[in-house]
C-alpha cells in the first residue's frame, strides 16, 4: 500500500512538473493595433544597432578579440537586416525612415596606428566612464534615455580621440 501511494505521489509530481512542456507555445506579444508592431520591430532594430555599436566599442577597446568582434557583427547584422525587412513589409503605415547602416569606423587591429601615452590615458579615462555608467543603470540610478545619451556620448568622444590619432599618425 505504501509503495503504490508513493508511485501515485511521484507519478502526480511528474505530470505537474511535464505539463508546461506539453502545452502549444503560447503568444505573449499579441499587436493590437498597426502602431504597436511597427513600434515593437523599431525598438527591436534600435536594440540590434545599438548592440552592433557597443561591440564595436568593445573591439575598439580590446575588450574582445576580433573572431568575437567578426562573429557577434555577423549575429547582430543578421538579425537587424530582418527586422528592417519585416518593417518593410509591414508597409508605410508612418513615415519610415531610411535604413541605418553602421560601417567600421574603427581600423582593424593590424591596422590600427600606435598611439601616445596621452591618448591612452585619455581612452582609459572613457572606459571608467563607460563601465561606471554601466554600473549605474544596472542598479538604476539613472533612466534608460540618460544611459544612451551618455553613452552614445562616450563613443563619439572615444571615435573622435582615435580619428584624430590616426591623422596624427598619418602626418607624422
Amino acid at each position: 500500500m505504501t509503495i503504490a501511494f508513493f508511485i501515485l505521489i511521484t507519478a502526480s509530481i511528474a505530470a505537474y512538473s511535464l505539463a508546461p512542456l506539453l502545452r502549444r507555445q503560447q503568444r505573449w506579444l499579441v499587436a493590437v493595433e498597426a502602431g504597436t508592431t511597427r513600434k515593437a520591430l523599431e525598438a527591436e532594430k534600435t536594440s540590434y544597432l545599438r548592440a552592433m555599436k557597443d561591440i564595436e566599442f568593445e573591439h575598439a577597446s580590446n575588450k574582445i578579440n576580433d573572431q568575437d568582434y567578426a562573429d557577434l557583427r555577423n549575429h547582430y547584422g543578421a538579425k537587424a537586416a530582418k527586422v528592417i525587412r519585416d518593417l518593410e513589409e509591414l508597409g508605410d503605415t508612418d513615415s519610415v525612415p531610411p535604413p541605418v547602416t553602421v560601417k567600421q569606423s574603427l581600423p582593424a587591429e593590424e591596422q590600427r596606428p600606435s598611439v601616445g601615452p596621452s591618448v591612452e590615458l585619455t581612452i582609459a579615462e572613457i572606459r571608467e566612464k563607460m563601465d561606471r555608467l554601466e554600473h549605474d543603470w544596472d542598479v538604476c540610478t539613472i533612466d534608460d534615455d540618460e544611459y544612451v545619451r551618455l553613452h552614445d556620448e562616450y563613443t563619439l568622444e572615444l571615435e573622435n580621440i582615435l580619428k584624430k590619432s590616426e591623422q596624427e599618425h598619418v602626418q607624422g
